[in-house]
C-alpha cells in the first residue's frame, strides 16, 4: 500500500463510555509516515474528575495515577499539531475514539479532524473477514497472546499490527482512501459517531426509531437530539444540515 500522507494509529483510554461526558485518561498514537517510518507518542492525562472503580478495574489507572499528569487543553495543541495532516486509524475507533477525542478538542475549541481525513476502523475490516476482540483479533493473525492489553499504546501497537496483516490479505486496497470507501460501502459518513449517513446527497439516521429515514422529516426528534448526550460534532453537523435545507 502507498501512503500519500502520515497515518495516526491511537487508542484512548477513558472514565467510561459516553462520549458527551466521560474523559480521556489516557492517549498512544503511532504515526505511520509515507516512508513506512514510525512516531509515537503516548500521554498520560488528568481527566478533571474521578476515574470511577469500574473503569480502572478495565484499564488499571488510577486517580493516583494521573493527579499530577496534565489536562487534556494543556496538551490539545501539540497534540493537534502532532495529528494535524493525517489520515486517521484505531480499533473501533470510528464509533468511539474517534468521536471521544474530537469532543476533547471540541472542548479546546479545535476543529478535529480536518475535512479531508480519511478514518480506518480495524474493527469494520476484521467484521469483513472474522470476528471481533482486539486480543483475539490480535493473536488470530500473529499466534501471539496480547499482553498489556488495556494499556493505549501497547493496543494501538496491537491495532497497527492487525491492520498490516489485513491489509496483506486485501491487495486490492492500494491507498487509505480505498480502505476508507470500502469500509463504509454506499452509505457514507456524515458525522464522526456514525448518528447520520449521507446517501444520494441525503441525510438519513443511522439508530433508534428513525433508523433509515431523512433526518429533516420530523424536527421535534432533531431537538431532542440537540438537547441530549450526543456528541458535540453529532449536534453541529445535524445544525448544519437542517440550516442548509431552510430547516
Amino acid at each position: 500500500m502507498k501512503l500519500l500522507r502520515p497515518l495516526v494509529f491511537f487508542d484512548l483510554e477513558t472514565t467510561g463510555t459516553k462520549i458527551s461526558t466521560d474523559r480521556i485518561v489516557q492517549i498512544g498514537c503511532i504515526k505511520l509516515m509515507p516512508d513506512w517510518t514510525r512516531e509515537s507518542l503516548t500521554y498520560l492525562v488528568n481527566p478533571g474528575v474521578m476515574i470511577p472503580a469500574d473503569a480502572t478495574a478495565v484499564h488499571g489507572i488510577t486517580n493516583e495515577m494521573v493527579a499530577h499528569q496534565p489536562k487534556f487543553s494543556e496538551i490539545a495543541h501539540k497534540l493537534h499539531e502532532w495529528m494535524d495532516g493525517s489520515d486517521l486509524a484505531g480499533y473501533n475507533s470510528n464509533t468511539f475514539d474517534v468521536p471521544m477525542l474530537c469532543e476533547e478538542f471540541g472542548r479546546c475549541e479545535i476543529k478535529w479532524p480536518s475535512a479531508n481525513a480519511r478514518l480506518i476502523d480495524v474493527l469494520t475490516i476484521e467484521r469483513h473477514i472474522n470476528s471481533h476482540k482486539l486480543s483475539a483479533t490480535y493473536q488470530r493473525y500473529t499466534w501471539l497472546e496480547l499482553t498489556d492489553a488495556h494499556d493505549a499504546l501497547a493496543d494501538t501497537q496491537a491495532t497497527l499490527d492487525i491492520w498490516m496483516k489485513q491489509m496483506d490479505r486485501l491487495p486490492e486496497l492500494d491507498s487509505v482512501e480505498a480502505v476508507d470507501n470500502w469500509t463504509q460501502s454506499d452509505r457514507k459518513r456524515y458525522d464522526i459517531a456514525g448518528k447520520m449517513y449521507l446517501l444520494d446527497d441525503m441525510v438519513y439516521w443511522s439508530f433508534g426509531k428513525y433508523k433509515g429515514r431523512p433526518v429533516h422529516e420530523d424536527l421535534s426528534y432533531c431537538q431532542w437530539v440537540m438537547g441530549w448526550e450526543f456528541p458535540l460534532e453529532t449536534k453541529v453537523k445535524l445544525q448544519e444540515w437542517i440550516e442548509g435545507r431552510g430547516g
